[in-house]
C-alpha cells in the first residue's frame, strides 16, 4: 500500500483538509487508511470526536517513550484510524534532533506497524 505525506512550508494551505479528503476518497473504495497527525497544532486530532490524548498516548509517545505506533492508534469510525498529535510534538526537533535519524525512526515504526496489520494506505498530515 502507499504512504502519502501532505506537507507545505506554510500553514493554512489546506493540508489537513487534503488529508481528510484523501481518506474519504479511499473509504469510498473500501479502504481504511491510517492517518497520522504530525502537526503540533493538532487540527486533524481535534476533528476526531474522541481523541484527546496525553503526550504519551500521541505520536510524541512514539518518539519519547518508544511506544509502538499500533499502541497509539485510535479507530476513527468509517474513516479508518488515527495516530493523534500532541502539542509536545513541537519539541521533537529540539529534543531528538533533526534530519535522517528522526525520519528514519518514523519509517521503521511504519514498517513495524505494516507487518502486524493488513495492508492499508497511510496518509500523514505534516506540520509547516
Amino acid at each position: 500500500m502507499s504512504r502519502i505525506a501532505v506537507f507545505n512550508q506554510k500553514g493554512g494551505v489546506g493540508k489537513t483538509t487534503t488529508v481528510l479528503n484523501l481518506a474519504a476518497g479511499l473509504c469510498q473504495q473500501y479502504h481504511r487508511p491510517l492517518l497520522i497527525d504530525m502537526d503540533p497544532q493538532e487540527h486533524l486530532t481535534q476533528i476526531h470526536e474522541q481523541a484527546n490524548p496525553s503526550a504519551s498516548q500521541s505520536l510524541f509517545g512514539f518518539y519519547q517513550d518508544n511506544k509502538p505506533l499500533n499502541q497509539l492508534e485510535i479507530v476513527w469510525g468509517s474513516i479508518g484510524s488515527l495516530i493523534p498529535a500532541h502539542k509536545a510534538l513541537i519539541k521533537v526537533d529540539t529534543v531528538f534532533g533533526k534530519g535522517p535519524a528522526v525520519l528514519n525512526k518514523l519509517r521503521l515504526g511504519l514498517e513495524a506497524i505494516e507487518k502486524d496489520a493488513s495492508p492499508r494506505d497511510t496518509i500523514i498530515d505534516c506540520c509547516p
